[in-house]
């Protein structure tokens, strides 16, 4: 491992520890509990609005329904969470401790700092989701949940490319934003604009057509756990993040570290800092 991806994986760790021991309980403990709802839910009928949460799951009863409605309906959004505190953090984090500056003080091209984050990082989110895999192998048999943990493994990946969706957002909004609190606050913001259009499109007909436009409706668990497939939503879901990452390693080879600037040149900016300069 280079020193450039120990230096990632040291900041991320606790983080990433964290999140996957507490998502492998939670894991467990769904299914565990299904046993003692599936009884009640089988008549229940959930409100008007409530239909994102099951996708396209009949009912929330069933081992697909619950399963999207109790852990996939919002667990892709914690790992998109995580994915923009680590990606700010990998470059505005650094840049504002001084240490980015250092790094690229020594003869190591920025192309490959942000490669070998962006792959380190990539593949320690990958592994965070991927330790729900046996928390399902255990909880699924406890809980007597009639489905394949194959499905269930193709729903973790969906949320897992999510993750990685925002983790190359938040490079390069980390990239172009003067600081990591600016990339941090847009990317969170684009986090709970996608969450709420999903869930809020299913209840709401005026705002149905933008569900499309979120990565939480590509990455709808409940389409392989019911048995379908859509592959737009895999392809916009492998796409977006390398169409963004380009983006990163444009913006990140155009900024002046340590400057504070953004690479957006905002007029404000720029009169500030010709007064400096004067």
């Amino acid at each position: 491992m280079t020193p450039i991806a120990r230096a990632s994986i040291r900041e991320a760790r606790p983080t990433l520890i964290g999140v996957a021991a507490i998502v492998f309980a939670l894991a467990i403990w769904v299914c565990a509990v299904y046993p003692s709802f599936r009884s009640t839910l089988a008549d229940f009928e959930l409100p008007p609005g409530y239909d994102a949460f099951l996708g396209e799951a009949e009912s929330l009863a069933s081992p697909a329904g619950f399963l999207s409605a109790e852990f996939f309906s919002w667990i892709p959004a914690l790992w998109a969470g995580v994915a923009i505190a680590i990606g700010t953090g990998a470059l505005g984090g650094e840049e504002s401790n001084g240490t980015l500056e250092t790094l690229l003080a020594q003869p190591i091209s920025r192309t490959r700092v942000l490669l070998e984050k962006s792959i380190t990082l990539t593949t320690a989110l990958v592994l965070t989701v991927a330790t729900s895999i046996p928390a399902f192998a255990i909880g699924l048999p406890l809980g007597d949940l009639d489905i394949a943990l194959w499905r269930v493994v193709v729903a973790l990946g969906l949320g897992a490319l999510t993750a990685l969706v925002f983790l190359a957002l938040s490079f390069w909004l980390a990239a172009l934003l003067a600081t990591r609190r600016q990339a941090a606050l847009l990317a969170t913001g684009a986090l709970i604009a996608a969450y709420f259009i999903n869930t809020l499109g299913a209840a709401v007909p005026s705002i149905d057509a933008l569900r499309p436009l979120s990565p939480l409706y590509w990455a709808d668990a409940s389409v392989p756990l019911t048995g379908s497939f859509d592959w737009w939503r895999l392809l916009a879901l492998i796409a977006t993040p390398l169409v963004l990452w380009v983006l990163s390693w444009h913006a990140f080879n155009r900024r002046e570290i340590g400057s504070g600037m953004s690479v957006l040149r905002w007029p404000w900016a720029t009169r500030a800092k010709r007064a400096v300069g004067a």
